[in-house]
């Protein structure tokens, strides 16, 4: 084998060895990060999701409390009128009951019956 034959082998040897080395450790390198990447974006996608149906949960318990008050108020309004009506001699028998604004739950001004 002549000595050109042997330097450029030589020098090939010289050149791709450390490149396939690099390559290798960059591909270990690639791969941890993107395992710790996912985990990351993983456990930031659980903890937006947690607060997301943390906010939904509390929203609904909210709408629920304000919907208990208003058929609470509701009842008693209707209980309120019962009594009174019950308990007074003149009721007459053609009088309605008072009308309730389900939007606001307040009585709703009505024209008296005939």
């Amino acid at each position: 084998m002549r000595i050109r034959w042997k330097i450029l082998a030589l020098l090939l040897a010289i050149s791709i060895i450390p490149m396939l080395v690099l390559r290798c450790n960059a591909t270990r390198i690639f791969r941890a990060l993107a395992v710790d990447l996912s985990e990351r974006s993983g456990e930031a996608m659980v903890a937006q999701s947690t607060q997301a149906l943390k906010r939904l949960v509390e929203d609904h318990a909210r709408v629920l409390r304000r919907e208990g008050e208003l058929v609470a108020m509701v009842l008693e309004t209707q209980s309120a009128e019962i009594e009174k009506r019950l308990g007074s001699p003149e009721a007459t028998a053609g009088s309605r009951p008072p009308a309730v604004d389900w939007r606001s739950g307040k009585l709703a001004d009505r024209e008296p019956a005939s």
